[in-house]
């Protein structure tokens, strides 16, 4: 399942939220807060296999699981703790620490009262695939992860990527995948790169990265000055140029001295600019943006302002304008 999309839950009775899970996890059992009652809510996006969510728990709550689901959860706490059982012993998290887990080891946990957390569930297909594009061959054996539950500067980065995908998927038109799609593979090479895990002293030590040609990443370059698809990834960059995605990377920061998204986006950006101040009053900025490969008008609008100082209507009134001022002086002139 590669369908991508957003919801919003709010779960005031047990039933309600079993019947939930029942559907997405059959082997968990739910069970309420101490004092008996039950109010769970989140906004979740789905990422095929994958999630991100925010989540209240505003009674407390808990659930016993069999869980054969293969892959790691990523829990943040904001407010209040949790407590978790494996087969590795029994711990506990509160604010200011990210936990690692992985899944199908996990037996029973609980949600304090009052808990607010983030969280991303990646599936192990997911990590993977990923971990096949950044070795540039398939892995030998298991990924897996040590036990962390204080990582201070990948929990912020992981919760920004959380934010960001729930903002951006909650205010884009269905479907969301050309859009969410990218920032999942991020979020997939935060976790690969920040969690020690059995590949990271490959991942981290430059000197197994095979150095590509010139030749070879401008015609990567060339590929992503040539698609507008939203959808187009880094992975799918990488593939096309017959290159591991840490190749491709070492690529464009040698020869472009940036980051190969940096490079599609400065493409796509300079594109609209250049539609902004050439096309007709009856085309709108944000359809340039769709025709120009950004399909979140939120993001092509931040990232215009910042790159440019001025946003694209800004631009376009500009220059509007300055065509206008040049047709009357040539009417003057005429007359």
């Amino acid at each position: 399942m590669n369908e991508h999309f957003f919801s919003e839950q709010d779960f005031r009775n047990l039933d309600a939220a079993s019947q939930h899970f029942a559907q997405h996890d059959g082997f968990m059992s739910v069970l309420p807060g101490s004092r008996g009652f039950f109010h769970y809510s989140k906004r979740i996006c789905m990422l095929g296999e994958s999630f991100v969510s925010t989540s209240t728990s505003r009674t407390g709550w808990g659930y016993e699981t069999k869980n054969e689901i293969d892959g790691f959860l990523i829990s943040i706490p904001l407010s209040g703790e949790f407590h978790w059982t494996n087969s590795l012993g029994s711990f506990e998290a509160k604010p200011g620490s990210i936990v690692l887990l992985e899944q199908r080891m996990t037996k029973n946990a609980s949600y304090s009262e009052g808990m607010i957390w983030a969280m991303a569930f990646i599936s192990y297909n997911d990590l993977f695939r990923a971990l096949i594009l950044l070795l540039g061959r398939t892995p030998k054996t298991r990924l897996l992860f040590k036990l962390e539950n204080s990582n201070q500067r990948a929990s912020n980065a992981i919760r920004l990527i959380i934010q960001t995908i729930l903002q951006v998927a909650s205010n884009t038109q269905p479907p969301i995948t050309h859009v969410t799609a990218h920032l999942k593979d991020a979020l997939i090479n935060l976790i690969l790169y920040n969690f020690n895990n059995n590949y990271s002293s490959i991942l981290l030590d430059n000197s197994t990265i095979t150095t590509p040609t010139p030749y070879v990443i401008n015609n990567a370059a060339a590929f992503m000055e040539s698609s507008n698809s939203p959808a187009l990834t880094v992975n799918d960059v990488a593939i096309h140029a017959g290159l591991s995605v840490r190749s491709l990377q070492l690529g464009f920061k040698k020869y472009k001295n940036m980051t190969p998204i940096a490079f599609l986006r400065m493409t796509r950006l300079k594109a609209a600019r250049q539609l902004l101040k050439t096309s007709t009053h009856e085309i709108t900025p944000q359809s340039i943006a769709t025709q120009c490969g950004f399909s979140n008008y939120y993001l092509f609008k931040k990232y215009y302002l910042e790159t440019y100082s001025e946003t694209p209507n800004e631009t376009k009134l500009k220059y509007q304008q300055a065509t206008k001022n040049v047709g009357a002086d040539f009417l003057r002139d005429l007359i």
